[in-house]
């Protein structure tokens, strides 16, 4: 007759399934949060090539929110490349609640165009990370996660001629640093690091706002998302330049004198920061202190 396991037998068993099963979900969810990374960053290129497209072809590079152009002595609105909806007002991440609304805002005026741009390709609007928080928070999938630098384009991408008022209108030529003046970044969440666009909705558009103590700027500064997480926990950010190179931004930690605010407002300016164990640092700064 053949002996039976005894309890303990199985015990043992049992852990080892345990032990290989937790093995396996840790290698699945850093696979699978690779993955989402990837997929992150193929957005942001193509958002780069959207927009880079646009201002080549046409001569005016989308708008980061709504901008009134002067030219004489008549006013024209210049719409964002996420659009308002049908009674003007814009349109937060978290959406209108009418998908009627929304796809308006997406499809229609300069979000049109860029929604043509990127060749109707609604998912290039949301990084996979956002998403899964945005769904389980809103119970509906987002409008958009990413947001447009507002210091980086203005309507005439050759000329000046013409004087605007409201948000992106910053002049870019040669002098700019392409290399180094963010193009789009990541919006937040809570998980993350303080600033929610779900739960500060006055925040949460399509424009980074850069809070400078410049009058040109007005309301809250939207902040850089960190909503990705390498090996060792730590959150991370994508963000593209004008020049169309992707980079990794690491979070910045309490210690930092560049939180989450100002790294943005700097990076969305072009300046140089340099990231170390004790966080982010403009470089200017660093190399007066070695002198």
């Amino acid at each position: 007759m053949k002996k039976a396991f005894t309890l303990i037998e199985m015990l043992v068993v049992v852990g080892i399934i345990a032990v290989l099963a937790s093995i396996v979900l840790v290698t699945i969810r850093g696979a699978t949060d690779a993955a989402n990374a990837t997929k992150c960053m193929s957005n942001m290129r193509s958002l780069f090539v959207a927009a880079d497209t646009i201002g080549m072809d046409g001569g005016s590079y989308p708008l980061a929110g709504p901008c009134i152009r002067k030219s004489k002595g008549e006013n024209s609105t210049i719409e964002p490349w996420i659009s308002r909806d049908h009674s003007e007002k814009m349109i937060p991440c978290y959406g209108t609640g009418s998908e009627v609304e929304d796809r308006y805002a997406i499809t229609n005026g300069s979000g049109g165009v860029f929604w043509r741009a990127l060749t109707g390709n609604e998912s290039a609007y949301n990084c996979p990370m956002f998403a899964k928080d945005h769904l389980v928070k809103r119970k509906c999938k987002p409008l958009f996660s990413y947001a447009l630098n507002a210091v980086v384009f203005q309507s005439d991408v050759r000329t000046m001629a013409d004087s605007f008022v409201g948000v992106g209108i910053t002049k870019y030529n040669e002098v700019d640093r392409a290399d180094r003046k963010v193009m789009f970044a990541e919006l937040p969440i809570s998980q993350s690091c303080g600033y929610d666009p779900l739960a500060r909705p006055e925040t949460c558009d399509a424009t980074l706002k850069p809070d400078v103590g410049n009058s040109k700027w007005q309301g809250s500064a939207e902040a850089i998302g960190f909503v990705h997480q390498d090996k060792r926990k730590r959150y991370y950010g994508h963000v593209v330049f004008v020049d169309g190179h992707i980079e990794k931004f690491m979070q910045p930690p309490a210690s930092s004198s560049l939180k989450e605010a100002k790294l943005t407002a700097h990076i969305c300016s072009g300046d140089d920061v340099a990231f170390d164990e004790n966080g982010y640092r403009l470089v200017a700064e660093a190399e007066d202190e070695e002198k």
